[in-house]
């Protein structure tokens, strides 16, 4: 380090082939280490810290510094030296820094310094910017229109009778299975590839989990949520569903919350999942056996008891159920 950086040291611990060599305050070092013979003072210009490495590295072959170590008198005059230094550092600290080392103070001071509006407003343009080119891509934008061609295709213009009760359902349904499989395994990657510096920067208490994850979502709802929740609005019309602008707001609604919880599950599995392999091997999985739970496949009434509950679990129990009371109730 530099030489500024090497005097903020309390004390220093040098070792030469695992044999203790200095261990003391850095102010006396230099003296030690100079007084041994066969060292060369320290040159002009020249870093204390480099010039120890130096002599340390030099003495790897020979010992000499281990066994000048051993001498009693010098480990005596550091210990002492050291002691006396203490002494005057303690005197030297403020009344504030001494009540510090009450329990009772440090617990009373706030866990991180930022308040969290300002963790989450800083967090968010972060995410922001490191996603600048991942948001709305040519590749996005292609992915949404040819759904929207696809949908329009198969479900165009619907007549509204009650022959065509069940292509509406399956309408319904299809939006949620062509959006969430896919975001919830696009979500499983957030978390892995940040996991590391998460874990550093709380260690250092620069933010907390929440206003992280609040400020991930958000910078990620642009490709996760508002592409496909767009690509629900767009097909709504061209599909002839309920014509009236407050059931087109419900249905914009329940697609966009079922989507928000579709992304929710897949930092839930990026968490609980610390292999990234496993975690998208098991995230279409999950995701397909919560969609069939949704009650289009097996009516909510006909499901086997054993699995029964784990319908309260469906993202998209909630938002077919949402869709299809908006549509027919």
């Amino acid at each position: 380090p530099r030489t500024e950086i090497f005097e903020m040291f309390d004390d220093i611990l040098l070792l030469s082939r695992g044999q203790t060599v200095y261990r003391g305050s850095p102010e006396l070092a230099r003296g030690i280490l100079e007084a041994y013979p066969g060292v060369r003072p320290l040159p002009a210009q020249t870093g204390i810290a480099d010039w120890i490495m130096d002599v340390v590295t030099e003495d790897e072959g020979v010992g000499a510094l281990a066994d000048h170590w051993r001498d009693s008198s010098a480990r005596n005059k550091v210990s002492e030296s050291s002691a006396t230094g203490a002494g005057e550092q303690a005197a030297r600290l403020s009344p504030c820094r001494k009540r510090r080392s009450t329990l009772a103070i440090l617990n009373a001071q706030p866990k991180f310094k930022a308040s969290f509006a300002t963790q989450l407003r800083l967090l968010t343009v972060r995410s922001m910017r490191q996603n600048r080119g991942e948001r709305l891509t040519c590749v996005s934008l292609y992915y949404t229109v040819a759904y929207i061609v696809f949908t329009s295709a198969l479900w165009f213009r619907l007549p509204d009778d009650t022959a065509h009760i069940y292509q509406r359902l399956s309408l319904l349904f299809f939006f949620i299975v062509a959006q969430c499989v896919a975001i919830v395994t696009t979500s499983m990657t957030t978390f892995h590839r940040e996991r590391a510096l998460l874990s550093r920067e709380r260690a250092k208490k620069m933010y907390g989990v929440l206003p992280y994850f609040l400020a991930k979502t958000m910078s990620d709802m642009t490709s996760t949520v508002f592409l496909p929740t767009l690509y629900g609005c767009v097909s709504y019309p061209l599909t002839n569903l309920r014509p009236t602008f407050p059931s087109f707001l419900s249905f914009a609604l329940a697609l966009y919350l079922t989507l928000s919880t579709a992304q929710s599950c897949g930092l839930f599995l990026s968490v609980a999942i610390p292999s990234l392999r496993v975690g998208l091997t098991l995230a279409p999985v999950l995701s397909v056996f919560l969609i069939i739970l949704a009650g289009f496949y097996v009516p909510l009434n006909q499901l086997p008891s054993s699995v029964e509950w784990a319908s309260w679990l469906s993202f998209a129990r909630y938002g077919f159920s949402g869709m299809v009371v908006n549509e027919f109730g």
